[in-house]
């Protein structure tokens, strides 16, 4: 099995649920230093992940994403067009 299968077994409330805590431990460590709310930009790597689990956390507000490939990240340009 392949990573990019291995991560497309990952469920949408798990990944909703690790997103969710990440981005609360992201504003209470804004929060300790001082920063404003929202002052810093979480880049979610999109990495061996399908389109499908980028589609899930874009629902949930992320809407910056990192790829290191140029062919994968154009494939999932493609397949989520949609969201801007």
């Amino acid at each position: 099995m392949t990573t990019a299968e291995k991560s497309a077994q990952i469920e949408s409330s798990t990944l909703g649920e690790r997103y969710c805590a990440l981005t609360q431990r992201l504003r209470a460590v804004e929060a300790h230093f001082g920063r404003p709310e929202n002052g810093t930009c979480l880049v979610a790597i999109s990495k061996t992940h399908p389109a499908q689990a980028v589609r899930e956390v874009a629902a949930l507000g992320q809407m910056d994403f990192g790829e290191n490939q140029l062919q994968d990240a154009l494939s999932k340009m493609e397949h989520l067009s949609d969201l801007k």
